[in-house]
């Protein structure tokens, strides 16, 4: 038994040229996505996806003439900068990213540029569309491992239907956690969980860090929330 961790992606990415070793696991969906995504141009994306003309037309280009590159070099958001994800060694399946586009990304897949939320019903309700394969594929690929949440919860319906799921989460003891800080942490703690090689739940619990630990208070027993007191 061991930890698999699961995590958010990001919507920024790196210049990066390095491919990834591996292919995505749900390729014909994707393709799917994909087909019907190049029929938008710039002026539906826009509307659709609600962003500015400047970034519509960007994510057009993304469609029409894909780039990209290996997954955890290749995005470069808050939360994977926290965690220097470029120079972080980890196995394909220690680690995945939950997503709209390519349901489940492992860390050395080879993905394209893209922009696709989960309001977007592009093969109608995405989160239907997803579920049942990711659900199929850990259930049998990670039957007996501790899966590890610590995407936003955007995400964390895709493997709702999982077995041994645990989130973990981060508070402020006197004020609202910021959405950069939370992410910040989420990247930190992955790393770290990572490269400690933790994968007990008891050992989980001990840890500390960047003054955040846990809360038994305010945790149940599948979300473990670490609290930093703040003056």
């Amino acid at each position: 038994m061991s930890f698999v961790i699961f995590i958010a992606p990001s919507k920024t990415f790196s210049q990066t040229t390095k491919r990834g070793k591996s292919l995505p696991l749900f390729e014909d969906k994707t393709k799917e996505l994909l087909t019907r995504l190049k029929s938008f141009d710039s002026s539906m994306i826009s509307s659709t996806m609600k962003v500015s003309s400047k970034i519509a037309n960007e994510v057009y280009r993304y469609y029409q003439s894909p780039s990209g590159g290996d997954a955890m070099s290749l995005f470069s958001g808050v939360s994977y900068k926290a965690m220097n994800a470029n120079n972080l060694e980890v196995e394909n399946n220690k680690l995945y990213i939950l997503d709209a586009l390519y349901g489940l990304i492992r860390s050395h897949d080879n993905i394209q540029r893209y922009r696709l939320d989960f309001t977007i019903n592009v093969c109608g309700n995405l989160y239907d569309y997803w579920k049942d394969s990711i659900t199929i594929y850990l259930q049998k690929r990670h039957k007996h491992d501790v899966l590890i949440d610590l995407s936003s919860k955007e995400f964390s319906p895709l493997i709702s239907n999982c077995l041994n799921v645990y989130r973990i989460d981060f508070t402020l003891s006197s004020k609202r956690i910021s959405n950069v800080l939370l992410k910040q942490m989420r990247g930190k703690m992955t790393r770290y969980l990572i490269e400690k090689n933790i994968n007990s739940l008891d050992d989980l619990k001990k840890l500390k860090i960047e003054g955040f630990e846990y809360n038994p208070q305010l945790s149940s027993s599948t979300n473990f929330i670490f609290t930093r007191l703040d003056s």
